[in-house]
């Protein structure tokens, strides 16, 4: 009877910890839908940055940006930074993989090949070209291409989205070099059969130009006036400007100062247009986005993918652009602005865009803040590979030793000395946290004061400490206290720190990321057990702190993080029926389970019902409902395919590994040893179960699933060695 009732009181737990970590996920659209006819038209001066279209003579931009907002984009795609692959991504609404044919695009009259067009695309897709409009003669391998992506891409989503509303895209301009077709601005606008109702991409907007890259320019009188005629007749209008484009195709054979001469001669002349352009414009109606799709190759070479982004009319209001795709003041995705079209243009976004609507925030002097942002954003981006791979790697040779050293029976100091070094690499993600505090311009200053900061905290606990297993319980616990209160805050931290999310890899931009996702479990499990053994604390607090993470990490305002929800359920799960002095039984198991089925369906549930379309697993579910279980198959290989990548790649599948390594050697030897540690500490025993089971729900519910096990199981491993270690000491 008892055994009955902590197994149900286990199961409300669990149901509550699912209600009240996920129960808050409705947001408001940030553009309400219009209502009317509008018009939306999406300028592209490709491959140019911030400081090219600010400070190389463009009044017209600079007066526009103080009637509008900008805001920087995070240009990334499914396959290398190309504009193929930039332009698709836009128009999918999703990061997209076009190859290098994405640019074979046509008016259906033009002739390729000895033929019309639209001959050639009879014959390619057994679809009749649009008579006025342009087709993409590629669509058929852009489509397999797509396939292949890790994740669900839909290239024309935003062409399909405008045909269901019956509204009309077209596309005038082009960047064509002299024996290359650039046409990459139709992969924006045309629908997934590579249709584009309207438009002009043909040869008519160039003029002869024996001093421009690849011999010809742009004609922006013809380009100002078809873009204008056009305009009357569609609803989206796409214009690529071209010049700037033909500078950075024709970079490799010119020499840098005509390269930066060339460039902001492009950029001038697109400005002038755009402003001609805007000025003829009733803005009440119609809004415009200034977009740069590809980043220059200067900025490829820093590894920068923020290019500048301006949005005004359409009662846009002056500032900093944002979305809930970033949450965060400045920076969005080129994933949103397809869904900011379609909501302004009141058709519905499609399930498989992952971007949200654009707004705006005040800010005063926004293109110097942007600046700013973006010169931490590349630093940051710098400095984050070389020193995350050597602490990994230092965490993966440490472990190692300090098992090797267990095995060879070493000296007293030798162990002290190991315990030291595991002490002081559990302070780095901590200290991490606290560089967020200082601003610094090379990777000097962050490498000297993790080292001395985290060897400071590591000396200052071992010298205070008088129980076995407090200077690791004291560690854990500062660590757990300081992620929480960041997360509280805001991530203000997180989003600053090495460990935390990087904007330029956009693969998150605000909550907790999966690395400081297994750092907050692991280490609020390893110190909340520990302290069951240290102070006798009864069972209930230690619940209801479980309760409190698990709130932080899936709260959609706070963590915000689905798959570490989930994580968090099953460890804490797992630790907490674990300390019920009990056997882990087949009922307990099944509680467990139950509550994960509970959490993921109040999440689908709620996540369902945002008019903002949901998120990865709302619409996982959609495409199961709508594709049955071919679908279902398709996104567990895609799944599997991830994380085997992940595993490949991501230098914490080092020390994940190590850890796979040194746990079973540790059951056998020293002979013993984990037996006395379970009498000894058997709370944080358990805790230790709870960690590993919680590293597998990490690497099975993450992309990023090495990363997040092997920040979740370091916890259990390390202490474990640390206490085998301090009993040989004491021994």
């Amino acid at each position: 009877m008892h055994k009955t009732k902590a197994l149900w009181v286990s199961l409300l737990i669990t149901v509550i910890v699912a209600a009240l970590g996920l129960s808050f996920l409705v947001f408001p659209c940030s553009l309400a839908r219009a209502e009317g006819r509008r018009k939306a038209v999406l300028i592209v001066v490709d491959g140019v940055s911030l400081k090219d279209l600010t400070e190389n003579g463009t009044p017209g931009l600079r007066r526009l940006s103080r009637r509008g907002a900008v805001g920087l984009m995070n240009a990334r795609s499914a396959g290398a930074t190309s504009s193929p692959n930039c332009y698709l991504s836009i128009g999918a609404g999703a990061r997209a993989d076009s190859g290098s044919s994405g640019g074979l695009a046509f008016n259906t009259w033009e002739i390729y090949e000895n033929e019309p067009a639209g001959e050639a695309y009879l014959r390619q897709t057994g679809i009749a070209a649009p008579p006025r409009g342009v087709v993409n003669l590629a669509t058929a391998n852009i489509s397999r291409r797509c396939t292949r992506c890790m994740h669900d891409v839909y290239p024309g989503a935003l062409g399909d989205a405008f045909r269901r509303s019956g509204l009309k895209a077209g596309v005038v301009g082009n960047a064509d070099l002299r024996e290359v077709f650039h046409r990459e601005a139709s992969l924006i606008a045309m629908d997934s059969f590579g249709r584009v109702p309207y438009g002009d991409v043909s040869q008519f907007f160039l003029k002869a130009s024996s001093t421009s890259p690849g011999g010809w320019r742009t004609d922006y009188q013809a380009l100002l006036s078809a873009s204008l005629a056009l305009l009357e007749k569609v609803d989206f209008l796409v214009i690529e400007t071209g010049d700037t484009a033909r500078v950075n195709a024709a970079r490799p054979l010119f020499m840098d100062r005509r390269v930066a001469q060339e460039r902001t001669a492009a950029v001038r002349r697109a400005d002038d247009f755009i402003e001609k352009f805007v000025a003829r414009l009733n803005l009440e109606k119609t809004l415009v986005i200034i977009a740069v799709p590809t980043p220059s190759p200067e900025m490829i070479k820093e590894k920068n993918n923020l290019t500048p982004l301006f949005l005004l009319g359409g009662n846009v209001r002056s500032g900093v652009l944002t979305s809930q795709t970033t949450r965060h003041h400045g920076i969005v995705t080129n994933l949103d602005i397809a869904p900011t079209i379609l909501t302004y243009l009141g058709a519905e976004i499609p399930h498989t865009m992952l971007g949200r609507p654009l707004s705006s925030e005040p800010r005063e002097d926004p293109l110097s803040y942007l600046a700013s942002l973006n010169g931490q954003a590349i630093n940051k981006a710098q400095i984050r590979v070389p020193v995350l791979t050597t602490y990994v790697t230092l965490i993966a040779i440490t472990l190692l030793a300090s098992t090797l050293t267990l095995l060879t029976r070493a000296r007293r100091k030798h162990l002290r000395v190991f315990q030291y070094l595991l002490l002081w690499l559990l302070c780095v993600p901590v200290t991490f946290l606290l560089l967020s505090f200082f601003s610094h311009s090379s990777i000097v200053f962050p490498v000297l004061f993790t080292v001395l900061v985290s060897a400071s905290i590591a000396g200052i606990v071992w010298k205070l400490s008088r129980v076995a297993i407090a200077p690791i319980t004291f560690v854990y616990l500062l660590t757990m206290l300081i992620l929480v209160g960041d997360i509280l805050a805001g991530s203000p931290l997180m989003q600053r720190s090495i460990l935390g999310y990087c904007f330029m890899i956009g693969a998150r931009y605000y909550g907790i990321g999966n690395e400081y996702m297994g750092i907050l479990i692991g280490s609020s499990i390893a110190s909340l057990t520990a302290l069951m053994d240290i102070y006798g604390l009864k069972r209930w607090p230690i619940g209801f702190a479980f309760l409190v993470m698990v709130f932080v990490v899936g709260h959609p305002a706070l963590g915000a993080n689905v798959g570490g929800t989930i994580v968090a359920v099953v460890g804490y799960s797992v630790t907490y029926l674990l300390l019920s002095k009990r056997r882990f039984s087949a009922k307990q198991a099944l509680a467990v389970a139950l509550g994960v089925f509970l959490a993921l369906a109040a999440l689908i549930f709620f996540d369902l019902l945002r008019a903002s379309g949901g998120s990865h697993l709302a619409r996982a579910i959609v495409l199961v409902q709508r594709g049955g279980y071919r679908e279902a198959l398709q996104i567990i290989q895609r799944k599997f395919a991830m994380n085997v990548k992940g595993v490949r790649y991501t230098v914490w599948a080092r020390a994940l590994l190590s850890t796979m390594v040194i746990f079973p050697i540790l059951l056998l030897r020293p002979i013993g040893a984990v037996k006395r540690v379970s009498s000894n500490y058997p709370h944080l025993t358990k805790g230790f179960m709870g960690i590993a089971t919680a590293a597998i729900a990490a690497f099975v519910f993450n992309d990023t699933g090495a990363a997040a096990a092997a920040t979740t199981i370091i916890f259990a491993i390390a202490s474990l060695l640390y206490i085998i270690m301090e009993e040989q000491v004491i021994a």
